[in-house]
């Protein structure tokens, strides 16, 4: 009984990995030919290694594809590898850049990571009044709290005599 339950998990992880090659293959095909969703599948194949051996640099090409073609999500996960130095030689530079695409489509993450750069001055010049302009776009969205308190310590940088009200004291 064991070993039939071992030859059983033997079959469904050699059926698995075919049916990943073969989606694997009808993605690639899609990606070459443009399309932006197939892009960011094949990514996550490489990410993963599904269907393919895993490879973090593959995966940050097809991802950057996508990116290009105006995939929000992607922008700020390209930014994400950039910044850290994952799949790609670490660019600050990129990273800023790829989060401005971002953040310019209305990503509150990508507003408030570009914000992030201009505040720290990574791969930007720093610029508080930059960084509180972007924190100001993120609060409106999803990253309120955390923006809201990244631009209080923007705004008593640029002003360190002034108080701010945003924050309950004590």
């Amino acid at each position: 009984m064991k070993s039939r339950l071992l030859l059983l998990c033997a079959l469904l992880t050699l059926s698995s990995a075919a049916m990943s090659q073969s989606l694997y293959q009808q993605y690639i095909k899609a990606a070459k030919a443009g399309d932006a969703k197939a892009q960011v599948q094949v990514g996550i194949a490489y990410e993963k290694g599904e269907g393919v051996p895993k490879d973090m640099s593959q995966a940050v090409y097809w991802f950057e594809k996508a990116a290009e073609q105006g995939d929000v999500s992607e922008q700020g996960h390209v930014a994400y590898y950039y910044y850290n130095g994952i799949g790609v030689q670490k660019d600050l530079v990129k990273a800023a850049y790829w989060w401005r695409k971002a953040a310019e489509q209305g990503s509150a993450e990508g507003q408030h990571d570009l914000a992030l750069c201009y505040y720290f001055g990574e791969g930007v010049p720093k610029d508080y009044t930059q960084a509180f302009q972007w924190w100001s776009k993120a609060a409106e969205w999803e990253h309120g709290p955390r923006s809201t308190i990244w631009a209080d310590a923007t705004i008593r940088a640029l002003a360190p005599t002034r108080t701010c009200n945003w924050l309950p004291s004590g």
